[in-house]
């Protein structure tokens, strides 16, 4: 019995993170369209945090894990596309040929990953994992080093610019 409410419990948490998972990035959206102005967002943090949270997505998906257990990675990580295109568009570099090649890229890798492309074992890396696994290990660090590049958008700048507090202590909540 309290193994099945211990479930429940677990259950419910991942559907109410799943909800909450819709207001990771959107303080930061509403900011950056009310400026008209992406001051103070690392494009490259952005582009890192695409990979990150589309990476989690597919390794979700592809396991077969319930949908609760993965999905707010999906949802963050649109939400991160359509950081990316407010980047491209208020920076007035729509169609800059390194922008829009990272989109395909995304689109290829995310084909691919969901193909089960990368189901096969690397001989080179230790132990029997498949290159999905290690793509799933690899986002600890990418994860950390994805901030550098914001925090020193913010020091050259001398300011926050158009950054959003709130989707930072979300970030940060939720890693916790």
């Amino acid at each position: 019995m309290s193994q099945d409410l211990g479930q429940m419990f677990s259950q419910m948490l991942g559907y109410a993170i799943l909800a909450g998972s819709f207001s990771l990035k959107l303080p930061q959206i509403i900011k950056i369209a009310k400026a008209g102005s992406v001051d103070g967002v690392s494009e490259l943090t952005t582009m890192m945090e695409i990979f990150i949270f589309s990476t989690s997505f597919f390794y979700g998906t592809v396991k077969g894990l319930p949908l609760e257990t993965y999905g707010e990675n999906g949802i963050c990580g649109v939400q991160c596309v359509l950081m990316f295109l407010m980047i491209m568009y208020y920076t007035g570099k729509l169609f800059n040929p390194l922008r829009l090649g990272f989109l395909v890229a995304l689109a290829v890798y995310s084909k691919a990953f969901l193909d089960g492309k990368f189901n096969g074992v690397l001989p080179q890396l230790p132990g029997d994992k498949v290159m999905y696994e290690w793509l799933f290990l690899s986002l600890i660090p990418i994860g950390a080093l994805s901030k550098i590049p914001q925090i020193v958008a913010f020091f050259r700048q001398k300011s926050t610019g158009n950054a959003a507090f709130l989707t930072w202590f979300l970030g940060f909540g939720g890693s916790a």
